[in-house]
């Protein structure tokens, strides 16, 4: 085939502008949201996605920052709700 456009250009994709720990503090949060019920997880995983947020936000490309700052939101949310899971597991074995 040959290389026509059909009257529409495609953006361009270039890999190495990517926000690397943007894109994976916004995977690790959504991740850890989902799986706050294991608080043990949901910890781990909101605090890897709120320092890989961080970096994130630090990173010298300046796309992905929306990313970043969403893993980071979502990454404290699913801390939060990590904790509160841990403390009401704690509450009912104690009891």
């Amino acid at each position: 085939m040959n290389d026509q456009n059909f009257g529409y250009n495609r953006p361009s994709y270039d890999a190495e502008k990517l926000n690397r720990p943007a894109i994976f503090s916004l995977v690790m949060s959504i991740a850890s949201l989902l799986c706050c019920t294991v608080w043990y997880a949901g910890i781990l995983g909101s605090i890897i996605s709120i320092v890989a947020g961080v970096f994130g936000l630090t990173n010298r490309h300046p796309t992905g920052k929306d990313a970043a700052i969403a893993g980071v939101t979502i990454g404290a949310v699913g801390l939060i709700l990590s904790i509160i899971t841990a403390g009401f597991m704690i509450f009912l074995t104690r009891s």
